[in-house]
């Protein structure tokens, strides 16, 4: 089964052109049956990006459902029936992301002292601030754990939220293997390893232990050629932070950066757990290994 969509929405400026394929594969040791999911592989179109093409293609074919999720991503379910050896989706797109600065030097002005006016527990906010089951409570102390300091009512939010950034890439080793899909901020800062989707917890958990809503994005990241940055293998994760007067800002710990062109946007969400690119539930399968490949071109 195939879906294709060219919807597009047009940047008025410069940009940078992608094309992305992304290719999972479950692969069963005994036949399965009865599978199904949720699928995130198809980004939307925001501010800094357009998607166009967008296509995916399914093996064997199975019923879909299209929706938006609660957090306005592009959302499939998929049903399959039948017995299957192995189960693969296959999705492709167009993308355009903008070359224009993420903010204004006068966003610098921002302090701290302004997210207490978003600070309302029952706002916009909630989703983005509370617990997760994998990014904890905000008993725990995250900053005393990190060494990094509280900020001042009067620092800049943005410059707080750059140098967090950078703490958070210098105090993890990136080390894949070490964490699995399971792994909660909590352990991940105890073991100071992990992979992208670590980083991104732990940062989330610090934002919001100090009333910052922050949510976890999944995407896609183009490394050039020389360049020291990792997490282009699969799909990469990174963090936005809300910054009153100037919107969502991303931050990628993982590499220690800001976001920009180099970063797709696929989804958002309150950890990893609600906006995974794949999920399957099954009968059946015996021992089962997932093939994941992620190819990320400049065009």
């Amino acid at each position: 089964m195939s879906i294709n969509s060219s919807s597009t929405t047009h940047l008025h400026t410069e940009v940078v052109r992608y094309q992305v394929d992304h290719f999972t594969r479950y692969h069963y040791g005994l036949p399965s049956w009865d599978a199904f999911g949720v699928l995130h592989l198809h980004p939307v179109s925001t501010r800094y990006q357009s998607i166009s093409n967008f296509r995916i293609h399914v093996e064997p074919q199975c019923h879909f459902y299209e929706y938006r999720d609660i957090f306005e991503n592009n959302t499939h379910d998929y049903h399959l029936l039948q017995q299957h050896p192995q189960l693969t989706f296959d999705s492709r797109f167009d993308a355009e992301v903008s070359s224009l600065p993420r903010w204004k030097p006068s966003d610098h002005d921002v302090t701290y002292a302004d997210i207490r006016e978003i600070q309302d527990p029952k706002g916009n906010f909630y989703d983005f601030i509370a617990a997760t089951a994998k990014v904890q409570s905000k008993a725990i102390l995250w900053l005393e754990h990190l060494g990094f300091p509280r900020p001042a009512l009067t620092t800049s939010l943005l410059d707080y939220l750059l140098e967090l950034n950078i703490h958070l890439h210098q105090y993890f080793t990136y080390q894949p293997g070490s964490t699995d899909v399971q792994t909660t901020a909590l352990e991940a800062i105890t073991l100071q390893s992990g992979v992208c989707q670590d980083y991104a917890h732990v940062m989330l958990a610090t934002l919001r232990s100090i009333g910052i809503p922050a949510r976890y994005v999944s995407g896609y990241l183009y490394i050039g050629q020389g360049s020291s940055w990792v997490g282009d293998a699969a799909s990469h994760a990174w963090v936005e932070a809300f910054v009153p007067g100037v919107g969502w800002v991303g931050f990628d710990p993982t590499n220690g950066v800001a976001t920009d062109q180099n970063h797709i946007v696929l989804a958002v969400g309150r950890d990893y757990d609600d906006i995974s690119p794949v999920t399957c539930l099954y009968r059946g399968g015996g021992f089962t290994w997932l093939e994941v490949k992620v190819n990320v071109v400049k065009v």
